[in-house]
């Protein structure tokens, strides 16, 4: 068994427990988006859904065409990433394999990825589907989809890497959608490998 010494994350998918807030963003998970207050939801526009719909997608994309480092930027200053197996959320275990807690994280886990970390070259792509805003409060919305990655080796073999739900809170900013918080809850106990690559 081996440990990336940027991302803790073991090859199975674990985090250490003893390097649970390391500065790349692996540790304590923050815990699944609460739901708002009651009757302080309205039903989102037409023009609200599409901006959510495109950040979702666009996402997605940036991240198969290896685009990395525009990923931050669909985050705000705070924004939250998160990636956890569905185990541990269900059982309130406070331990995720990814959990970076603003932009900065965001972009220093991108860097390290680049420049330190050693891993098998791959590339993703994403399958998205279902997406469902479930409330809007003000600017703010939490929204939940689907996605399935496809993960492709340099030799050309392509596997199912990861199936789960993206737990999003998304807010408008000047017209522009943003994540504040992205929460990736994958469906299996742990990753089969190393976790290099945002979900």
């Amino acid at each position: 068994m081996t440990t990336n010494p940027d991302s803790d994350v073991k090859t199975q998918g674990t985090v250490s427990p003893s390097k649970a807030t390391g500065r790349h963003g692996s540790g304590a998970l923050i815990g699944s988006i609460a739901p708002s207050a009651p009757g302080a939801h309205s039903e989102p526009s037409e023009a609200d859904r599409r901006r959510v719909e495109a950040l979702i997608h666009r996402t997605a994309r940036a991240i198969d065409d290896d685009r990395l480092e525009s990923f931050p930027d669909f985050f705000t200053e705070d924004g939250i990433y998160q990636v956890a197996s569905r185990f541990n959320v269900e059982r309130g275990l406070p331990m995720a394999q990814i959990n970076c807690r603003n932009r900065g994280m965001i972009i220093d886990r991108i860097a390290s990825l680049r420049h330190a970390n050693i891993y098998g070259k791959h590339r993703y792509r994403h399958l998205i589907s279902s997406i469902e805003i479930e409330s809007q409060t003000g600017t703010s919305m939490r929204v939940r989809t689907s996605y399935l990655v496809i993960r492709i080796m340099d030799d050309g073999t392509s596997t199912i890497f990861s199936s789960g739900e993206y737990q999003d809170m998304i807010v408008l900013e000047s017209g522009a959608a943003r994540f504040r918080e992205r929460r990736v809850i994958f469906d299996s106990k742990s990753i089969d490998t190393l976790l290099v690559i945002p979900l």
